[in-house]
């Protein structure tokens, strides 16, 4: 009877572990569901915010996308406006990465990288100010060389578009 006892415990502990450990996946499961409708979310307030700006300063929008002079504090505006869209992409990129989103995330790169593409402006603020960066970074970290992967992937993307469309004027 002892024996049985032992091997009813054994079962049953067993079984509980196996349990718990379903139990566990299914809240990172839900978790995961979680962090990805919070994201969301944010990716819609910040798209939200994103076209405010430009709604708000639509006449710079337009003549900074077609590479129009602009006066130097429309030209800030314009920068801010590129910023913030380049702003907004990172940390939808940054997010998906970190939850395993990556396919989503190199879309994402995709469609920023056409809009640079099909902006010469944009490119030229954006390189600018990556530029920029890259040099306090080197500041602070000498001994490296420090460039973003972000930078990589959307450089990488812009020159797809360059290559496919000097092929295609061929």
């Amino acid at each position: 009877m002892i024996k049985d006892w032992k091997s009813f415990a054994e079962l049953l502990g067993i079984t509980a572990i196996v349990a718990s450990l379903i139990f566990v996946g299914l809240q990172l499961k839900q978790s995961q569901a979680i962090a990805i409708s919070e994201m969301d979310a944010s990716q819609v307030a910040s798209l939200i915010e994103e076209n405010n700006a430009v709604i708000g300063n639509m006449d710079i929008w337009i003549r900074g996308n077609a590479d129009e002079n602009l006066s130097p504090a429309d030209a800030e505006i314009y920068a801010r406006l590129v910023t913030n869209m380049n702003n907004r992409f990172y940390f939808i990129v940054h997010q998906q990465i970190l939850l395993g989103l990556g396919d989503n995330a190199l879309l994402d790169v995709a469609e920023f990288a056409s809009y640079l593409y099909e902006n010469p402006r944009a490119k030229r603020v954006w390189r600018a100010r990556e530029e920029r960066l890259g040099k306090y970074r080197g500041m602070i970290r000498s001994s490296e060389t420090v460039t973003s992967d972000w930078i990589t992937l959307v450089e990488s993307n812009i020159a797809v578009f360059e290559r496919q469309s000097a092929t295609a004027v061929q």
